[in-house]
């Protein structure tokens, strides 16, 4: 039977963001990132489609970690920046954590207002939003989880 797949381009930026999104935390997402650019993906075409999804870092930062960590063959450079210096340090150091992908976003956002809100966003998110996961809205409890970040972050670790 017929049966429809996604472009490898696709796949490839499809494959580097939830990358990203989890910390590569498991090896499992870098080898599907090198398994996708050694069938033979067009970079430049992947390129394209995160630029205009918006994820171009993701796919840089998939591309350069399984380069980096699987020997996969693509020319990849990190985004850069303080921010960018951070989560290279860490992945490099194997000081992986739940939110090292929000750094990753983090990075991607435009521009310090852009920062601003997404940080805003992160831990004073809509009451209803943090009840449907089971979480107490409120100010202490966003203080507590800005805590939690911090220490987690300092620690580099799970």
């Amino acid at each position: 039977a017929p049966v429809r797949r996604m472009a490898p381009h696709h796949l490839l930026v499809t494959l580097c963001e939830p990358a990203l999104k989890h910390s590569y935390d498991t090896l499992i997402h870098l080898a599907d990132i090198d398994r996708a650019w050694r069938a033979g993906v067009d970079g430049e075409l992947a390129v394209r489609a995160a630029r205009r999804w918006g994820i171009e870092p993701a796919l840089r930062w998939g591309l350069y970690f399984a380069k980096q960590i699987l020997g996969t063959p693509a020319e990849a450079r990190p985004p850069s920046g303080a921010l960018e210096g951070w989560l290279a340090r860490w992945m490099r150091e194997d000081r992986r954590w739940p939110g090292l992908g929000a750094v990753g976003y983090l990075s991607m956002a435009e521009g310090w207002r852009g920062k601003a809100r997404f940080v805003r966003a992160s831990f004073l998110p809509p009451a209803a939003e943090v009840e449907s996961f089971g979480k107490r809205p409120g100010r202490l409890n966003a203080a507590r989880r800005v805590w939690a970040a911090v220490v987690s972050a300092a620690r580099g670790t799970r």
